[in-house]
């Protein structure tokens, strides 16, 4: 699956006073990603800096380590290698007034699967060809696996939306190897008609990643013809 490295979103509001979430800056990373969370204060006597509730930097001294947090030019925080651990409200005080808070959170792009009978599909590509035979019903199962926030999962087939309602079997689990996360499974079930069909399966609810896999369903009349063309 494709990593994405840096993807920040800031979204700046007023942060007059402090009022926990409220009035702060939000920040939106992925896994990997990095980012500096600047404090605009070159002095350091005075200046903390705190994960939610735990002070993590008291002038220059660590009282909390967090992996990948470190302080760097003007007491701004840098996060590289983000995890999901690394999600809260980060907020820099001097002499017990605040300076600037930050909301971050953390999204987990999940892996994308297309399954129909034995065959599967992952890779990122733009569509794969298979042939088919006419007439027969055909099953198509979605996989989001491993997501955060849960990703919601939408059928197109042939260029057009389908309706949610046609959508069977529509499971939200956790993901058993990944704390924190979700398994999103969608099932699409279809009669072709005409020569071809193209069905596609895409990841909403991830502001910071779109995702999609397509097949290509070649039909025929033949039995001797089923496979994948590449």
């Amino acid at each position: 699956m494709e990593r994405y490295f840096l993807i920040i979103f800031l979204i700046f509001l007023n942060f007059d006073g402090f009022h926990g979430f409220n009035n702060s800056i939000s920040v939106r990373l992925v896994e990997r990603g990095s980012v500096i969370l600047e404090c605009n204060d070159s002095a350091t006597k005075g200046n903390k800096w705190f994960l939610d509730d735990r002070v993590i930097f008291a002038n220059e001294l660590q009282l909390n380590f967090v992996s990948g947090v470190n302080l760097v030019k003007n007491y701004s925080l840098s996060i590289s290698d983000v995890t999901i651990n690394h999600q809260g409200l980060y907020r820099c005080d001097r002499n017990y007034t605040r300076v600037v808070s930050y909301n971050v959170t953390i999204e987990v792009i999940p892996e994308l699967t297309l399954s129909f009978d034995e065959h599967t599909f992952s890779e990122p590509r733009s569509e794969y060809d298979y042939l088919i035979k006419a007439g027969e019903p055909l099953r198509v199962k979605c996989m989001a696996v491993g997501s955060r926030p849960p990703a919601s999962l939408t059928w197109i087939v042939n260029g057009e939306d389908v309706d949610p309602s046609d959508a069977h079997n529509v499971l939200y689990k956790p993901n058993k190897e990944r704390i924190n996360t979700t398994d999103s499974e969608s099932t699409l079930h279809l009669l072709p008609a005409g020569t071809h069909v193209n069905i596609s399966c895409q990841i909403k609810e991830i502001e910071l990643v779109s995702q999609n896999l397509t097949i290509n369903f070649i039909l025929f009349e033949s039995s001797d013809k089923s496979g994948n063309l590449h």
